[in-house]
């Protein structure tokens, strides 16, 4: 009985002490950890990269004003490897004398390298911290190490430049919002992938236009700016997308372009088939030629129809031959159908060799900024 009250009274000491409730250390006494990396290290190691503001940086985050090359550097790097996340983050933590805090992690980067077993033993580790839990942006990048150290030509500190970034209302591209937690809810069946946002770094800061899309936890595709406007029309995530493309000696120019996908898989005598329907509407922002009519309006949602089906259809059969389903259409089909299906290689093979058909309606709304 007293070795049962003693046990019980121990864990309800040490735990509080152990997550940092009752110590109240203060803010300089920790090492906040604002942005974390994972990519490969020899011999199946993982390395980790920390980004950590300095007191010139945590005062910037709370309005302060504090500009790099002003009061000092605004954040610094560290890293070591291991052959788990745990292990690296314990060397990372010998070498310093202030407590690594993770509760108010803002972003993950992963690198682009980080194939399969690493990357899904990544993904289990983060889903395990409870504080970085809706909290964190996840994306993809060539290099951890480059992307931690480049400076913006905002002069704030790299993480806030690229949560703003995410947070863009008019970029012309797929939604960047994506948080940790969708990795691991994006692939609930055979055929689902994951993607996100792939951001590389440039001499005035970082291009962030572009997706990376994985084949389960493999990245297979590092979209072009145009694919990944393409690819988010597909998804219905794109709702302030701009066009342009010649017709004849006209230049048709589209911005706030929204797209409505309907997409279904089917069985036709034996053979899946994958057909694409994609209603948009969009504004139209240059017009080069004649006057316009309601003739010849209904002449350039023509022209748009046909400029774009052929590029829905292009990212279509690049998806089919990656194998890869990042709007979990086959989904539906895989788990209704024939037992055999469940069978992720049996997927495959469907898959390759799908029949697939696209079919755009795009209606023009506004001409400028008049109805």
């Amino acid at each position: 009985m007293k070795k049962g009250w003693w046990k019980f009274w121990t864990i309800v000491i040490l735990v509080p002490l152990l997550a940092g409730c009752w110590s109240n250390r203060p803010v300089e006494l920790r090492s906040m950890v604002l942005a974390i990396g994972f990519s490969p290290a020899p011999h199946g190691r993982i390395r980790v990269t920390v980004q950590i503001p300095t007191k010139a940086g945590l005062t910037s985050l709370t309005g302060g004003g504090a500009k790099s090359g002003g009061t000092g550097t605004l954040d610094y790097t560290l890293a070591a490897e291991g052959l788990t996340p745990g292990m690296a983050l314990t060397r990372i933590q010998s070498n310093m004398q202030t407590d690594l805090y993770l509760g108010q992690v803002q972003l993950v980067v992963l690198s682009s390298t980080l194939h399969g077993s690493r990357l899904r033993t990544v993904e289990k580790y983060l889903t395990r911290l409870g504080p970085m839990d809706k909290t964190a942006y996840a994306i993809a990048t060539p290099s951890v190490k480059s992307l931690m150290r480049a400076t913006p030509s905002t002069q704030d500190l790299p993480t806030l430049d690229l949560i703003g970034g995410f947070g863009c209302t008019s970029c012309e591209t797929t939604t960047y919002r994506q948080h940790q937690w969708d990795i691991e809810m994006a692939i609930p069946t055979p055929g689902d992938s994951i993607w996100m946002p792939y951001v590389t770094t440039a001499p005035t800061g970082f291009n962030t236009g572009r997706l990376i899309l994985y084949r389960g936890y493999t990245p297979v595709w590092a979209l072009s700016r145009r694919d990944t406007i393409i690819m988010g029309f597909l998804l219905g995530r794109t709702g302030k997308g701009y066009v342009s493309f010649r017709a004849g000696s006209n230049r048709i120019g589209l911005r706030t372009v929204k797209a409505t996908p309907k997409i279904r898989a089917k069985l036709v005598r034996g053979r899946l088939v994958v057909a694409a329907s994609v209603a948009m509407t969009g504004t139209l922002d240059t017009w080069t030629g004649p006057a316009l009519t309601p003739r010849r309006i209904r002449w350039i949602e023509h022209r748009v129809d046909a400029q774009l089906s052929p590029e829905l259809f292009q990212v279509m059969t690049r998806l089919q031959r990656l194998e890869t389903d990042p709007g979990g259409w086959l989904a539906p089909l895989i788990w209704r159908s024939r037992p055999s299906w469940r069978s992720a290689s049996v997927w495959e093979s469907q898959f390759r060799h799908a029949q697939v058909m696209v079919t755009v309606t795009f209606h023009l709304i506004n001409v400028g900024d008049s109805n």
